[in-house]
Protein backbone atom coordinates (compact mmCIF):
# COMPACT_ATOMS: atom_id res chain seq x y z
CA UNK A 1 0.00 0.00 0.00
CA UNK A 2 2.78 2.41 0.83
CA UNK A 3 4.72 1.86 -2.28
CA UNK A 4 1.49 2.56 -4.43
CA UNK A 5 1.17 5.87 -2.77
CA UNK A 6 4.53 7.09 -3.11
CA UNK A 7 4.21 6.44 -6.95
CA UNK A 8 1.46 8.17 -6.29
CA UNK A 9 2.90 10.96 -4.77
CA UNK A 10 6.16 11.01 -7.25
CA UNK A 11 3.69 10.92 -10.29
CA UNK A 12 2.16 13.91 -9.07
CA UNK A 13 5.23 16.02 -8.58
CA UNK A 14 6.20 14.86 -12.09
CA UNK A 15 3.42 16.29 -13.32
CA UNK A 16 3.65 19.21 -10.89
CA UNK A 17 7.17 20.09 -12.02
CA UNK A 18 6.76 19.34 -16.09
CA UNK A 19 3.94 21.88 -16.22
CA UNK A 20 5.69 24.68 -13.84
CA UNK A 21 8.72 24.25 -16.66
CA UNK A 22 6.10 24.55 -19.54
CA UNK A 23 4.52 27.89 -17.74
CA UNK A 24 7.55 29.62 -17.01
CA UNK A 25 8.36 28.41 -20.77
CA UNK A 26 5.36 30.38 -21.89
CA UNK A 27 5.44 33.27 -20.00
CA UNK A 28 9.37 33.79 -20.75
CA UNK A 29 9.23 33.53 -24.10
CA UNK A 30 5.97 35.04 -24.70
CA UNK A 31 6.60 38.35 -22.75
CA UNK A 32 10.11 39.02 -24.91
CA UNK A 33 9.18 41.95 -27.07
CA UNK A 34 9.58 41.60 -30.91
CA UNK A 35 8.53 44.53 -33.09
CA UNK A 36 8.82 48.04 -33.29
CA UNK A 37 7.88 49.87 -30.45
CA UNK A 38 6.98 54.01 -31.15
CA UNK A 39 9.54 56.49 -28.94
CA UNK A 40 8.32 57.09 -25.43
CA UNK A 41 9.77 60.11 -23.30
CA UNK A 42 11.60 59.11 -19.71
CA UNK A 43 13.18 61.20 -16.90
CA UNK A 44 12.11 64.73 -18.41
CA UNK A 45 13.92 67.77 -15.85
CA UNK A 46 14.69 71.12 -16.58
CA UNK A 47 17.27 70.40 -19.08
CA UNK A 48 17.45 66.56 -19.93
CA UNK A 49 14.92 64.21 -21.64
CA UNK A 50 16.03 60.23 -22.36
CA UNK A 51 14.02 59.14 -25.46
CA UNK A 52 13.63 55.46 -26.29
CA UNK A 53 12.06 53.40 -28.93
CA UNK A 54 12.58 49.91 -30.59
CA UNK A 55 13.14 48.69 -34.04
CA UNK A 56 12.82 45.34 -35.56
CA UNK A 57 16.25 45.17 -37.22
CA UNK A 58 19.62 46.19 -35.39
CA UNK A 59 20.16 49.70 -35.93
CA UNK A 60 22.49 52.33 -34.66
CA UNK A 61 19.54 54.76 -33.10
CA UNK A 62 19.65 58.41 -33.97
CA UNK A 63 17.89 61.22 -32.39
CA UNK A 64 17.02 64.78 -33.92
CA UNK A 65 15.21 67.61 -32.13
CA UNK A 66 15.23 71.44 -32.38
CA UNK A 67 12.83 74.17 -31.79
CA UNK A 68 10.39 74.03 -34.80
CA UNK A 69 9.35 70.66 -36.27
CA UNK A 70 10.96 71.78 -39.76
CA UNK A 71 14.12 72.24 -38.37
CA UNK A 72 15.48 69.63 -35.99
CA UNK A 73 18.98 71.24 -35.35
CA UNK A 74 20.40 68.71 -32.99
CA UNK A 75 21.60 65.02 -33.97
CA UNK A 76 22.84 62.64 -31.25
CA UNK A 77 23.61 59.74 -32.28
CA UNK A 78 23.83 56.06 -29.78
CA UNK A 79 27.88 54.58 -29.64
CA UNK A 80 26.29 50.96 -30.08
CA UNK A 81 23.86 49.37 -32.80
CA UNK A 82 21.05 47.86 -31.41
CA UNK A 83 17.14 47.09 -31.49
CA UNK A 84 16.24 48.93 -27.98
CA UNK A 85 17.29 52.27 -28.23
CA UNK A 86 18.17 55.26 -25.50
CA UNK A 87 19.12 58.77 -26.34
CA UNK A 88 19.19 61.45 -23.93
CA UNK A 89 19.33 64.53 -24.92
CA UNK A 90 20.71 67.30 -22.03
CA UNK A 91 21.64 70.81 -21.75
CA UNK A 92 18.63 71.65 -22.71
CA UNK A 93 16.57 75.34 -22.13
CA UNK A 94 14.51 75.04 -19.03
CA UNK A 95 10.01 75.19 -19.77
CA UNK A 96 10.65 75.04 -23.77
CA UNK A 97 9.18 72.81 -26.80
CA UNK A 98 11.42 70.89 -28.49
CA UNK A 99 10.43 68.71 -31.57
CA UNK A 100 11.66 65.81 -31.90
CA UNK A 101 12.25 62.42 -34.42
CA UNK A 102 13.85 59.14 -33.99
CA UNK A 103 15.06 56.72 -36.47
CA UNK A 104 18.67 55.70 -37.26
CA UNK A 105 22.18 56.26 -39.44
CA UNK A 106 19.27 55.80 -42.84
CA UNK A 107 17.04 58.32 -41.70
CA UNK A 108 14.25 58.89 -39.99
CA UNK A 109 10.42 60.26 -40.46
CA UNK A 110 9.71 63.90 -40.29
CA UNK A 111 8.14 64.79 -37.00
CA UNK A 112 4.70 64.92 -36.03
CA UNK A 113 3.83 68.41 -34.99
CA UNK A 114 0.86 67.32 -33.05
CA UNK A 115 3.04 64.52 -30.98
CA UNK A 116 6.32 64.21 -31.38
CA UNK A 117 7.03 67.00 -28.82
CA UNK A 118 7.57 67.67 -25.51
CA UNK A 119 8.40 70.22 -23.27
CA UNK A 120 11.18 70.64 -20.57
CA UNK A 121 10.40 71.23 -16.74
CA UNK A 122 10.11 74.94 -15.72
CA UNK A 123 13.38 76.30 -13.47
CA UNK A 124 13.50 75.91 -10.27
CA UNK A 125 11.24 78.34 -8.61
CA UNK A 126 9.13 79.30 -11.28
CA UNK A 127 5.69 77.07 -10.42
CA UNK A 128 3.50 75.87 -13.80
CA UNK A 129 0.71 73.49 -13.78
CA UNK A 130 1.61 69.95 -15.43
CA UNK A 131 -0.51 67.44 -17.01
CA UNK A 132 1.38 64.10 -16.17
CA UNK A 133 -0.30 60.70 -18.19
CA UNK A 134 0.77 57.19 -16.62
CA UNK A 135 0.37 54.31 -18.93
CA UNK A 136 1.01 50.77 -17.97
CA UNK A 137 3.72 48.88 -20.25
CA UNK A 138 1.84 46.04 -21.82
CA UNK A 139 4.33 44.89 -23.53
CA UNK A 140 2.66 44.46 -26.57
CA UNK A 141 3.34 47.06 -29.57
CA UNK A 142 0.29 47.84 -31.86
CA UNK A 143 -3.10 48.73 -32.15
CA UNK A 144 -4.41 48.44 -28.76
CA UNK A 145 -1.27 50.90 -27.54
CA UNK A 146 -2.03 53.33 -30.28
CA UNK A 147 -5.42 53.06 -29.48
CA UNK A 148 -5.07 54.08 -25.94
CA UNK A 149 -2.63 56.59 -26.91
CA UNK A 150 -5.41 57.87 -29.59
CA UNK A 151 -7.68 57.82 -26.64
CA UNK A 152 -5.62 60.06 -24.46
CA UNK A 153 -5.34 62.51 -27.38
CA UNK A 154 -8.61 62.94 -28.21
CA UNK A 155 -9.82 63.39 -24.81
CA UNK A 156 -6.72 66.20 -24.91
CA UNK A 157 -8.22 67.39 -28.34
CA UNK A 158 -12.01 67.59 -27.18
CA UNK A 159 -10.91 70.29 -24.21
CA UNK A 160 -11.14 68.52 -21.21
CA UNK A 161 -7.66 69.23 -19.92
CA UNK A 162 -7.61 73.57 -19.86
CA UNK A 163 -5.46 76.17 -19.52
CA UNK A 164 -2.05 73.14 -19.90
CA UNK A 165 0.09 73.19 -22.42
Amino acid sequence: MMTWIKRFLKAILFVVIVYAAGRFGVVYFGSQLIGERDPYLQMLTQDSVTVRWQTRENRMGVLKYGFHPDHLNYTLLEDTVGKVHTITASNLQPDTRYYYSVGDISGYKDPDPAIDWFRTMPADGQPKPARIWVVGDSGQPGEISRDVRDAMLRWIAEGRCRNIE
